[in-house]
Parts: structure tokens; sequence; C-alpha cells
């Protein structure tokens, strides 16, 4: 399903087919279901601790373009969860402007993306491919692949993100469909988000 659009804000949950736990879980290895505690992390505790575990003992990794976190991009900190992860992961996103392709690869489920509360605006993840865009082989990315954020896993969720994709569209020249956030994933959450693009935003 493709959705034509220049801006989305998400502000409630968005389901795919799951059920929301609305109490907290101690459980580390969660399988069935998203719970709120999965968008939160102790800001503070995150900034201090090396350990890196959050209070209801999910792993959180860090991310801050400037440096002095666990990584500098937001893929980098993808790349650090071990492939087949049984474990809810929080990526902790420090404010910023993220220029990156990302993607969450299905062999990598139960991640979260989590940015400070109520500064959606001030985390973007961007990027700027379009359907006419060529890849490496000479071949057209289409709508498919020009995603500036792709989710292939399951149980993903999000909170306090914009995901954006800054192509500005040519009445009438093709291959202008440029999406921001693709999800082929099963069962995932986005709370207080943004979505912004100028054709094929959101393609789930």
């Amino acid at each position: 399903m493709e959705y034509n659009c220049s801006l989305v804000t998400v502000v409630v949950v968005f389901l795919c087919g799951f059920r929301v736990c609305f109490s907290l879980t101690s459980d580390v290895h969660v399988k069935n279901f998203i719970s709120w505690d999965d968008i939160k992390v102790d800001e503070h505790q995150t900034r201090l601790s090396d350990s890196r575990v959050n209070h209801n003992r999910s792993r959180v990794i860090v991310v801050n373009k400037n440096g002095g976190a666990d990584s500098v991009t937001v893929q980098g900190a993808i790349d650090m969860v071990p492939e087949n992860n049984t474990r809810r992961v929080k990526i902790y996103i420090l404010p910023g402007i993220y220029r990156e392709k990302v993607t969450v690869p299905k062999c990598k489920p139960y991640i979260s993306f989590v940015g400070n509360a109520g500064q959606m605006s001030n985390t973007i993840i961007s990027w700027n491919d379009k359907a006419s865009d060529k890849d490496s082989n000479g071949i057209n990315l289409g709508t498919y692949r020009s995603a500036s954020v792709t989710i292939e896993s399951d149980y993903f969720c999000a909170t306090d993100i914009t995901f954006e994709n800054t192509v500005v569209q040519t009445p009438g020249e093709p291959g202008m469909q440029a999406v921001a956030l693709r999800i082929s994933g099963d069962k995932a959450m986005f709370y207080k988000v943004k979505v912004v693009g100028t054709q094929d935003t959101l393609l789930d």
C-alpha cells in the first residue's frame, strides 16, 4: 500500500496485527508483543552508564552524530545488534540530522528507535533517493528501494523520530516516487513520529 502525502504525523499507536501490552515487563525475551516500555529509555542513566543496560534489562545503544557515544550513525548502531537476537535493543538517538540511508534487516528483530521525549522534530533520519535514481549496476531503484529508512524486521518500534526523504518533486517528471519510510516486517509500532516526503512517503 502506498500513501501520497507531504507529511504524516503519527501520534497514535500504529498497529500491524499485534496486541500492545500496557503494563511494564521485566522479561528480557519478549517475543509476542510490544510494550510501552519498549519505547522508553532513562536518558540520565543512559548518559552516565557504561553498561548501557536500561532499567528493564534491555540493551541500549546510544547514537550521537558528534561522537562520544556507541556510534555516530544510526546504521552503525544497527550493525552492532547480533543477528537473530531475542532481546529488545533500544537505539537511543540523540538530536541531530542523520544524513544516511538506513536498513533494519529481517534477521534483527526487537529493535527500538528512541529519540528525546517530545522532540521528534529535532532527531531526523534523512536521505534523498527517488525511484528514477540508479544503483551501482545502472538499474533504477524503483519506489521500493528509494526509501530513506527500511524496516524489514519484526517487532520494530519507534518514537520521537522524524523519517524524511528530501527529494523535491518535479511536476510531470517520471520516477519521482521518494519513500521516507518503508515497512515490510510484521508487528510494528510507531508513536509520536513524523514521516516527511513529497510522493509515496510511507510504503508498507
